[in-house]
């Protein structure tokens, strides 16, 4: 028995090794799936499949949607008997599951069948739903019969042979199964193979001496001799060689033997350079050995992907060679490109074209040859790093080479020398280059979007990866989250990518890294703990200061190696010394007239004290033109005591200015220093000028900046920034102790500065700085380059240096010029040069700094910033719409517009309807877009308030900085499959997420990465994670599943505390955990909410009470903080607040409006209840009923999920289109309440029979007639019920009024249609809820479809059911309208057919159709024809013949790319609108397929109904926000006399963000409407609104265009027009 099958035996133990028989399935494969199934959005779709075998089941996880699934899960059944049944899924998110096709078959016979490589294959059998696209769907997996023991057996079987077929690969890439040497045990290769080996390397060691003098040959030949030994002893190690790469031997042999054999290398130039070349290219060759003979999937991938490019490969190697061979004997100039290989893709990629250039990119980050080592130094430690970075690969993962030493220790000298050596070899994959000087634009978030375009330079293969990572998320492009960028722009390519040899990455300087301190710490926590998860051929090179954070986190990282330039003795950088100062000063004339023998040398090397900075700045200071060396030496040499930085500082300074300590120029100096090292990014000597204060002179600022060219840089030229040549100086000119009288007061000098860009903004800024031409251009901005760069520098940054300033009278009279006369022009400034985002955080900045002392302009501050947020949007669009725009529609209290408007009086002027203050709406952000993939799922704060987590409905998880908005981050979109619910720890340390498959992990909410799961909460069951809660000890985790399955783990382990336990057995609603978790509760069947609860310490729950009430389905529930109330939300609108002591709802239910609630949130105080509904409005509610404040709104779609801020001050929404909202809770509850009036929103409509008037169900639940002509309620209303009315229908030729409740108990109304007196009671239609009602022409009869699947029709006299359910549809059937001659009826549903149907027989006649490929939403039928169009939710509509069934000689129309509601054809039948999910209604040419006119646009919800009116000269919709619109279908000037006419004709159109503008290419602007006035905005064709009072505005004197800068009436003495 062998020691495996033993240790096996002894594992499961013999009895049952021999004799217990086990089934395992695996490696399952599907082909030709359906495209696609139902009508659910394709990012939405998983596959799964579920097993079952004697009496036992299994089910697989979801694999994404495509028409070949994979599933890499290995299933076993013990004891298996009789047959194994397959059946596979597809899941929904918003239908129910369904089953695509099964497959059942005997284990013998699937035994029997397997074939060579041990797989079975079988077709499925389809349900009747399901459809075949191209053939019948196949599933093929592994399997295999027998004890353990056998099985074991068989899979090594079949291992040997598979590695016998890659054993037969085509010529060029066969190997030995032997062949494999890992790298780390190259060293120790048998000693047999060595008499082989030796002569070789022979070659290259001799090589390598040869060219030992030639400094800029010998780096490139020492990595050739360290790359190749290990190389070509692995090839030889190998008992068959490859007859490609031993040829390539032979070349390469043949090459260095010609080579020693010359006398000529060091003396011709052009022998040197083809040295360096054949170095670089001898290591590039050994690195593709090493990967050839070292790498298992190596041979797999190249034959499966590359097709013989190895070939290819081994050739171009041996063609360089020859050519340089030829070039060294022709002593000719070598042409030769190098070959190198550094990526392989894992796949054969077709090119993504996608434009990186958009993304940030500091390439003045790179490093600069010139700034390296001089030639001979620091070979020492350059030698270390540079065998560090080649060695053979020893560990998974990354690494990190840290190389540390204190200022002026040569650091970033060493780091510009290895990345220069690594660049010309093509290995360097980026460098980043740190500077505090440059800390504003090299900063953290810069970090990793640099290095990843700097590698897609350097790889095609990596370009093509990072280029799909883009085109799936193309916010990526600007996402200023370090850890996202890490995750989705690193990790994601390199998973992709087989690397060939290092990659070095350096990061110089990490201690003056810019940015914020979370970045920072992001970037360090990455470096320090997450390399591992790169691929192993990434070494990374870092230097920085030995800083006690930087210390901390690196200590006992594996990965990390560590040298400290100060442990260096001073002894060993003596002769790197000498090098450096002969280079720099041997060749000056004059030192060697004064010191025979460079007897100056000595004392420099001493003085040097091993610091290099001291050298270079010495020599600087030497060799500064316009003085003489000599003399400068001298003064160094004979000055005592000059060891150390500090002190050669001082000398230099003092040599320069020699000032004493009374001497009234220093604060000249302090101030010019001050400025060119304050600045928070470097400016030209001309930028520095123009910042000086009143008492210095320009002469005076050029003068002293001229002197100092042996510290500072860029002294010589006026438009070169000046900055300090290394950190060390201006840490010694802050330090008093360190610099004396020279010192720089840092906190006065910044308050220089913010008086000297106060100055500039305050006598600078003016009227339209930027020369915009027209209004109505969306134009590019300007670049910084165009406007002065003192001028950017002081609107940039002012703010920055106002936090360290004390409160002053002569800074507050600057400010309030500011405020008072400047504050536009500085928006216009910052907009125009896309820096509009720095706005808000200065107001902020210089509030608090008011806060005290002036409280009038802190206010001001504080309604800027509200100014700011509203309006920044479509300011950085377009700059001249602040004036035109942005003033106009500011709320009347606010302080900017009562300040500026005056001056700014030309333009549009709001006379009813402007808000009286700002919403409370703080900002928005999202990843917008259509419902169906968007829809905010779920979202949470963390709990100390700084990022919301969501989950969007195509199960995206995103990760927002709470304050800013900004994306910090999210999971890639391979690890979010499938994601319902979500939970946060209370100590901030994990999350957990819950999946639509019955599945949860937990994740560490700092790196995100999984702590354990996923895991089923019930074994057997596809069951939603409907809700999960961690204790408040953050321990332990439960969840309660859609079906009534609760459990609980611990958190960190995930070990499960008890098993599973039901508590209902209805398909649940809605669930809620309390804070504590330690009560649930259920919005189970129809009416009631089961309530449990458990004690702290129990794992049992016990019920509590079943809460009742009026047959309502709940859709929402959620726990008060203190546990004593539930608050639950209903599909009908209403609100419940339930004591639970007493078991009943206290007071009445609120309700507002006639949509169901979906979102209930109740603040951490428990004092305010907050609610979403599908009206797109929020409403705040206290626990005793009352309103508080006016509802939230300016949503475009609903409103799905809300979260209260841990503190209480923000709530944060979530909407149908992925927009999320925050929103300043004490503002909105201070908000005056809406007047009762205000608060009428209309729902469900319909036009009378003769289409003369308008019926529609109000906010009250009452049905209002109207007089579409007027506007007018043309008779009182009829209150016909209590709840929720979601549709109607009006009978012809008799006052029957027919309505349905959007309650699930399937029952129909029928009234009175002029007193809304019931005509009988109600009648049960179905035995779910209804989806639409139609009387037949007659109105004899009346037709119903539903949720239950089936039309049913009734006759109106008796209210019988006529014939038989209609049955066929699989899924919900939408709607369903009588045909001509009301002897048919068509329908529409989810399962992407249409039927025709007899009312007659009850049978389907017709049918299914799938003209479409989502699901069938609207229906529209011509009263003359037999023409029918049809709308589904992809935007799609259909013309068709009802009788020929076929869409033959008919065009296909597409109203957008969402959800088409309504489709009605004009009474000829040659015209046909449609309205939907874009919020536009559009007319379609029957005959053509071209849309007539332009689209009517207005509304600002989804469009749900649309029809014509009287003679067709008119049209009528209504839509989610509650208001109906009357349109004229042309322009009719004799009958609009209004002076705004002509404006509406030229500029008709409306986009959805609120641009109104011409229809011209490109798009030409007017002005933008802000959210709040929207929903009552009146313009265009739109004639009328029903159900709201329009805004008036006024155009008298409104100046646009071309003529847009005459809106200012009042210039200053700095505006010029």
């Amino acid at each position: 028995m062998t020691s495996t099958s033993r240790a096996v035996e002894e594992d499961i133990g013999p009895s049952n090794a021999e004799n217990q028989m086990e089934l395992k399935i695996s490696d399952f494969h599907g082909f030709g799936f359906p495209k696609t199934i139902l009508c659910i959005a394709s990012k939405a779709n998983r596959f799964y499949f579920k097993l079952e075998c004697g009496g036992e089941s299994r089910v697989s996880q979801g694999s994404r949607r495509g028409r070949e699934p994979v599933w890499n899960e290995t299933f076993s059944f013990k004891s298996p008997t009789g047959s194994l049944k397959m059946t596979v899924y597809v899941h929904h998110i918003l239908v129910k599951d369904q089953i695509i096709g099964a497959r059942e078959d005997t284990i013998d016979n699937i035994i029997s069948k397997l074939d060579g490589d041990g797989k079975y294959t079988c077709t499925l059998k389809l349900t009747d739903n399901a459809q075949a696209e191209n053939g019948t769907p196949t599933v093929c997996f592994k399997a295999s019969l027998g004890n353990s023991l056998e099985i074991l057996k068989s899979h090594v079987e079949l291992g040997k042979k598979e590695w016998a077929g890659v054993q037969t690969a085509p010529d060029g890439i066969e190997r030995s199964s032997q062949a494999l040497v890992q790298g780390a045990n190259l060293q120790s290769v048998a000693a047999t193979v060595m008499d082989d080996v030796m002569p070789f390397l022979d070659r290259i060691d001799k090589f390598v001496k040869l060219v030992d003098n030639l400094s800029e040959v010998h780096p490139y030949a020492k990595i050739a001799w360290s790359v190749m030994s290990a190389g070509y002893k692995v090839l030889q190690a190998q008992q068959q060689r490859d007859a490609a790469l031993s040829h390539l031997v032979d070349v390469i042999d043949d090459t260095y033997a010609f080579i020693i054999e010359s006398q000529d290398l060091s003396k011709v130039p052009s022998q040197r350079k083809i040295a360096e070349e054949l170095a670089k290219q001898t290591t590039e060759c050994a690195y593709f050995i090493l990967h050839y003979v070292e790498d298992k999937e190596f041979l797999t991938r190249t034959f499966h992907n590359m097709l013989g490019d190895a070939d290819a490969n081994i050739q171009a190697f041996q063609d360089t060679f020859t050519e340089l061979k030829a070039a060294f004997q022709a002593r000719a100039v070598v042409h030769t490109e190098l070959v190198v290989i550094q990526t392989i893709g894992l796949t054969k990629q077709i090119a993504v074209d996608v434009n990186l250039n958009d993304m940030a990119y500091a390439g003045d980050a790179s490093f600069v040859p010139e700034k390296g080592c001089f030639p001979g130094t620091r070979t020492a430690i350059i030698d270390a790093i540079t065998q560090w970075t080649i060695r053979p690969v020893e560990n998974k993962g990354g690494s990190l080479f840290w190389l540390k030493g204190f200022a002026g220790s040569g650091k970033s000298a060493v780091a510009h020398t290895i990345a220069h050596l690594f660049s010309t070899s093509k290995r360097l994959g980026s460098s980043f280059i740190f500077d505090q000087s440059h800390a504003t634009q090299r900063q953290a978030e810069a970090v990793f979007l640099k290095i990843t375009r700097d590698l897609a330079s350097l790889s095609s293969d990596w370009k093509n990866a990072l280029a799909e990572v883009i085109q799936d998320s193309p916010e990526l492009r600007h996402t200023p989250s370090v850890r996202r960028q890490f995750e989705e722009l690193i990790l994601r390519p390199a998973k992709k990518i087989t690397f060939i040899g290092p990659i070095l990455i350096i990061l110089d300087a990490l201690d003056e890294c810019g940015g914020s301190s979370d970045s920072r710490r992001e970037l360090l926590s990455i470096l320090s703990s997450r390399l591992s998860e790169l691929p192993s051929n990434f070494r990374i090179l870092l230097t920085s200061r030995p800083e006690d954070e930087i210390e901390q986190a690196f200590t006992g990282i594996p990965y990390i190696l560590k040298a400290d330039l100060q442990a260096i003795s001073m002894n060993s950088t003596i002769p790197d010394l000498s090098i450096y100062y002969t280079m720099r000063l041997g060749k000056v004339q004059e030192l060697d007239t004064k010191w025979s023998n460079r007897g100056w040398l000595p004392h420099l090397i001493e003085r040097s004290e091993g610091l290099f900075q001291w050298a270079f700045t010495a020599c600087e200071f030497i060799l500064e033109p316009g003085w003489e060396p000599a003399e400068r030496l001298e003064s160094l040499i004979s000055t005592s005591e000059l060891s150390g930085i500090d002190k050669l500082y001082m000398a230099i300074l003092h040599n320069i200015f020699r000032f004493s300590e009374d001497d009234g120029r220093l604060p000249r100096f302090r101030s010019v220093l001050g400025r060119v090292l304050c600045v928070r990014q470097p400016l030209s000597v001309t930028d520095l000028t123009a910042l000086r204060s009143t008492q210095e002179s320009a002469g005076t600022t050029r003068a002293i900046i001229r002197m100092m060219g042996s510290v500072l840089s860029g002294v010589s030229s006026h438009s070169t920034p000046v900055q300090a040549l290394h950190t060390s100086f201006r840490d010694f000119l802050f330090s008093q102790e360190r610099s004396g009288i020279y010192h720089v007061d840092y906190e006065m000098q910044e308050d220089h500065l913010v008086r000297a860009c106060l100055t500039v903004l305050n006598t600078e800024l003016k009227f339209n700085i930027t020369d915009s031409p027209s209004s109505h251009i969306l134009a590019p901005p300007a670049t910084d380059t165009t406007i002065p760069g003192y001028i950017m520098y002081a609107s940039k940054f002012w703010a920055t240096h106002l936090p360290a300033i004390p409160f002053s009278g002569e800074l507050l009279t600057l400010v309030r010029f500011f405020s008072d006369q400047q504050f536009l022009y500085w928006l216009e400034i910052l907009a125009s040069t896309q820096n509009l985002l720095i706005a808000r955080s200065s107001m902020s900045s210089l509030r608090r700094w008011a806060m005290v002392a002036d409280p009038a302009l802190a206010e001001f501050c504080r309604d800027a910033e509200s100014f700011i947020h509203a309006f920044a949007g479509i300011i950085a669009q377009s700059p001249p719409h602040l004036y035109i725009s942005a003033l106009p529609f500011a709320p009347e209290t606010s302080l900017v517009a009562k300040k500026y408007l005056p001056r700014f009086d030309r333009t549009l002027v709001v006379e009813s309807g402007k808000p009286h203050a700002y919403t409370a709406l703080q900002r928005t952000f999202g990843h917008r877009g259509g419902v169906l993939d968007s829809a905010i799922y779920t979202m949470a704060y963390t709990p100390d308030g700084s990022t919301i987590i969501t989950i969007s409905l195509s199960q995206r998880v995103s990760f927002w900085n709470a304050e800013t908005g900004q994306s910090t981050d999210g999971l890639p979109p391979e690890e979010t499959v499938g994601f319902s619910s979500l939970a946060i720890s209370p100590d901030g340390k994990y999350f957990a997420l819950g999946s639509w498959v019955g599945s949860l992990c937990v994740r560490d909410i700092k790196t995100h990465s999984i702590l354990w799961g996923p895991t089923k909460l019930h074994e057997n069951t596809m069951d939603i994670i409907q809700c999960m809660k961690f204790t408040l000890d953050s321990r332990i985790l439960w969840a309660i599943t859609k079906n009534g399955y609760v459990r609980c783990w611990e958190a960190e382990t995930g070990l499960a505390i008890v098993p599973s336990e039901r508590l209902h057995t209805y398909k649940a609603d809605c669930a809620a955990f309390s804070f504590d978790a330690t009560c649930l509760a259920v919005g189970q069947a129809p009416g009631s909410i089961l309530v449990c609860r458990r004690s702290g310490d129990e794992e049992h729950w016990q019920e509590l009470c079943v809460l009742l009430f009026d047959s309502i389905k709940f859709k929402t529930v959620t726990f008060s903080p203190n546990k004593e109330y539930l608050i639950s939300g209903s599909y009908d609108g209403e609100i419940q607040i339930w004591a639970l002591r007493t078991r009943s709802v206290i007071g009445k239910s609120l309700h507002r409006r006639l949509t169901p609630v979906y979102g209930i949130a109740v603040s951490p105080d428990g004092k305010i209840i907050a609610s979403s509904s599908e009206d797109t409005t929020i409403h705040l509610w206290s626990f005793e009923g009352g309103d508080l404040g006016t509802p939230l709104t300016g949503f475009e779609t609903l409103v799905t999920e809300l979260a209260f801020s841990p503190n209480g001050e923000h709530i944060a929404s979530g909407a149908a289109d992925g927009t999320i909202c925050v929103w300043d809770c004490a503002a909105a509850v201070g908000a005056s309440p809406e007047p009762p009036e205000e608060e009428l929103a209309l729902g469900a409509s319909v036009t009378s029979s003769d289409r003369k008037y308008l019926l529609a169900v109000a906010g009250d639940r009452t049905v209002r007639s109207y007089d579409p002509d007027t506007g007018a309620e043309v008779r009182p209303p009829l209150r016909v019920h209590t709840k929720n009315i979601s549709m109607m229908a009006v009978a012809s030729h008799m006052p029957i009024l027919a309505y349905c409740t959007s309650e699930a108990d399937g029952q129909l109304f029928v009234l009175d249609a002029e007193t809304g007196a019931p005509l009988r009671e109600p009648i049960e239609v179905h035995t779910a809820e209804v989806n639409n009602i139609e009387f037949n022409d007659d109105g004899t009869r009346l037709l119903s479809c539903s949720e239950d699947k089936t039309i049913r029709v009734w006759d109106t006299t008796t209210w019988d059911l006529i014939g038989k359910p209609l049955e066929g549809h699989t899924s919900r059937v939408a709607t369903a309208v009588f045909l001509p001659g009301d002897d048919r009826i068509l329908s529409a549903s989810d399962d992407r057919t249409l039927r025709i149907w007899s009312v007659e027989t009850s049978e389907s006649i017709a049918g299914p159709l799938t003209f479409h490929e989502m699901a069938v939403f609207a229906l529209g039928v011509a009263s003359i024809s037999n023409l029918v169009a049809s709308g589904s939710i992809d935007g799609v509509i259909r013309l068709w013949d009802s009788d020929t069934l076929s869409c033959d000689g008919y065009p296909t129309l597409n109203h957008g790319a969402d959800i088409v509601c309504s489709l009605s054809f004009s009474s000829d039948g040659k015209r046909l609108l449609s309205g939907g999910g874009d919020h536009a209604i559009r007319l379609w040419d029957v005959s053509t397929g071209q849309l007539i006119g332009i689209p009517w646009e207005g509304h600002t919800g989804v469009v749900t109904w649309a029809d014509f009116l009287g003679n067709e000269d008119r049209i009528i919709s209504s839509a989610f926000e509650g208001i109906i619109r009357v349109w004229d279908t042309t322009w009719k000037s004799s009958n609009n006399t209004s002076s705004d006419f002509e404006l509406r004709k030229s500029f008709p159109r409306i986009s959805q963000d609120g641009w109104v503008y011409a229809d011209e290419h490109p798009m030409k602007v007017l002005f933008w409407v802000p959210p709040s006035y929207r929903p009552s905005f009146l313009w265009g064709l739109c004639r009328r609104l029903i159900g709201a009072r329009p805004i008036t505005l006024n155009f008298d004197r409104f100046e646009f265009g071309e003529q847009w800068t005459r809106c200012c009436s009042k210039l200053t003495k700095n505006d010029t027009v």
